[in-house]
């Protein structure tokens, strides 16, 4: 007998209802159309280890899924979208009756029995979904509403595009509105974004990039974009079924799309028929639109429709292209046509300041020695060792102290009796105030200046004691 080892990887919710299903659930009908549409041998399911080993594998499933409609495909892809096991009231859009009149006075028996026989026909004896009595009886009266389903999220690799026929055209092609590029100038041009999220303006403070009381990182720039789609596009939030958000199921579905592969806005409606089957769905063309509007889809016009796909990332630059070295001057830096993502690191190990109409950078000691080695060894870091006496001279530096007992010559110690403003220090220079005791710290020589004006501004008394010999 060919054995189909479990992979390690495999999810314990999904061998637990295996199991289950197996041990309790499965009657020999559905073991034989199990074994009939996933290509088993008997022998393969004659235990529940066995069936286990086999089941959760790749064997059979293309001609599983080739038996399926393309609604059920859809249908797949919204289950592995939620992620959790669902009850039978999801599936009566796909197999419920059309008649929305008979559902008010109908009991769930009555309404549900047909609908749990269909899925276990049209999905269980296919091989590609569990199904098993859940333990959880709370508010759960008849067996038939303890029936838990789960899509196996090992399946999903295997699993068909949700798409028939999505237009095929090259993605170069599309037209991306770079909304991203203008908010990350907003740190120069200090201008709002009309309808943008609110409390999200980029600032510099204390040399850094901040975003929403944050380190400036592209995840929380995704967040605001994202966040800023969603008050466009939808005047609610409307979570519907397992939990599942509009928009977080539109970037799941186009993600889904091979490259050069676009779709309609009217492609979404068998999606918003499983979530919204009573109706009342999401407007797919404004949330098309709006996610163009926002820089998160690109557009595509073809004789009088508009296609859309994800914006992918964009093309490569050299850092000749956005970085100007000027001897041992600040580097200057293009927010035109710097990569998102190597923005990410350099704000992780330098300091900014604005001249003018530019954005400078400069190293910054502190962050670099405290950068993670992923971050110091990358492409951009090296470049800027090579190219910039400014950067060279500070990476030289932490690269001979790497992993060295450090003794700090530019150092100071401050002793602080109110804790409250010991708080109020690590939250406004939380990468320069390092907490040593309870109520003393240690900072860079060169904050200073600034954690003064602060400790003044708040009313406290500043004594300073210097060249005190400790031998």
């Amino acid at each position: 007998m060919k054995k189909y080892p479990v992979s390690a990887t495999n999810n314990k919710e999904t061998v637990d209802m295996l199991r289950d299903m197996y041990d309790e659930a499965l009657t020999a009908a559905d073991l034989k159309a199990i074994c009939k549409s996933r290509g088993f041998y008997s022998d393969e399911v004659s235990s529940t280890t066995l069936f286990e080993s086999v089941f959760i594998t790749e064997k059979g499933l293309e001609s599983a899924f080739g038996a399926l409609t393309q609604d059920e495909i859809a249908l797949l892809h919204v289950l592995n979208l939620i992620n959790k096991a669902v009850d039978v009231t999801f599936f009566e859009y796909f197999y419920g009756d059309s008649d929305s009149d008979k559902k008010h006075y109908q009991s769930f028996a009555m309404r549900y029995t047909d609908i749990f026989k269909k899925v276990r026909v049209s999905l269980v004896r296919k091989g590609i979904l569990l199904f098993a009595e859940s333990a959880n009886t709370w508010g759960r009266t008849t067996k038939l509403e303890r029936w838990q389903f789960l899509f196996p999220e090992e399946f999903y690799p295997f699993l068909p595009s949700p798409f028939v026929s999505p237009g095929i055209f090259d993605a170069r092609s599309g037209v991306h509105n770079d909304i991203i590029r203008r908010k990350i100038k907003q740190v120069i041009t200090r201008t709002r974004i009309p309808d943008e999220s609110t409390g999200s303006v980029l600032r510099l403070s204390h040399g850094k990039l901040k975003i929403k009381g944050h380190e400036f990182r592209m995840k929380y720039l995704k967040k605001w974009q994202i966040e800023s789609w969603q008050a466009s596009a939808l005047q609610e939030t409307r979570t519907k079924k397992g939990g599942v958000r509009p928009l977080q199921l539109v970037i799941y579905v186009l993600s889904q799309l091979n490259q050069n592969e676009w779709i309609l806005p009217d492609d979404l409606s068998i999606f918003w028929n499983i979530l919204y089957p009573e109706g009342k769905a999401p407007d797919s063309r404004n949330i098309c639109e709006t996610g163009w509007n926002w820089g998160y889809l690109l557009k595509q016009e073809l004789e009088g429709r508009s296609y859309y796909r994800l914006a992918g990332p964009l093309d490569a630059q050299e850092p000749e292209s956005y970085l100007t070295v000027k001897g041992n001057q600040q580097v200057i830096l293009d927010l035109e046509t710097i990569p998102y993502e190597n923005l990410d690191v350099i704000v992780q190990i330098s300091k900014m300041s604005i001249l003018g109409s530019q954005l400078q950078i400069r190293p910054d000691l502190i962050a670099i020695g405290n950068a993670r080695s992923k971050v110091r060894n990358h492409p951009l870091i090296l470049w800027l060792s090579n190219n910039s006496s400014l950067f060279h001279d500070v990476i030289k530096k932490v690269d001979e102290k790497w992993g060295k007992l450090v003794i700090h010559e530019n150092l100071l110690v401050a002793r602080i009796m109110d804790l409250s403003l010991v708080v109020k220090l690590q939250r406004s220079f939380p990468d320069h105030i390092k907490p040593i005791t309870k109520n003393v710290i240690a900072f860079p020589r060169d904050s200073l200046p600034e954690i003064q004006k602060l400790v003044a501004a708040a009313g406290y008394v500043i004594k300073t004691v210097k060249d005190v010999d400790y031998d």
